[in-house]
């Protein structure tokens, strides 16, 4: 044997070495990703559904019974009835619905977004560890495919 052919043999395997190393990197990289919930999609579920749920306990338990179109026939001054000017519990209500609506549309984003990043390290996992470009452009099973095909070339290298 040469030294050419020892050459060859010995950067090959440092090829294979170092295609293996980036496989488990980008590997560990996406099982993190999957596993990781975004602070923003927890944080708008902690805030969230509580302060829903905080708008209709206060609207059902605080609702007025009292009618607030009727004539007094009297004094209008000493007849005024401050909760049908400023119907706070109304107010409220509107309010927590507003949170809650809020932390919905935060948790809708935040949850697109974590799923956009997390297409976008399958296709690169599946990039590196030279899985079939046709295969992984396909939607149904891809992640599994992929998973697959890179546990397999993890196996292999043991």
């Amino acid at each position: 044997m040469s030294n050419d052919e020892l050459s060859d043999d010995n950067s090959l395997s440092i090829d294979v070495r170092k295609l293996h190393s980036d496989v488990k990197a980008a590997y560990i990289q996406y099982l993190f990703a999957q596993k990781n919930t975004p602070f923003a999609q927890f944080l708008s579920q902690f805030i969230g559904i509580p302060s829903l749920i905080a708008g209709f306990m206060l609207m059902i338990f605080t609702s007025s019974p009292t009618d607030c179109a009727g004539d007094t026939g009297g004094d209008v001054l000493l007849s005024i009835d401050f909760s049908c000017i400023l119907p706070v519990s109304e107010i409220l209500f509107l309010s927590f619905f507003a949170i809650s609506g809020f932390c919905l549309l935060l948790w809708m984003i935040s949850n697109v977004t974590n799923e956009f990043e997390k297409d976008k390290l399958l296709l690169n996992l599946a990039k590196i560890s030279n899985f079939p470009s046709s295969s992984a452009k396909l939607i149904e099973g891809r992640e599994e495919r992929v998973l697959k095909h890179v546990k397999s070339l993890l196996i292999e290298e043991k």
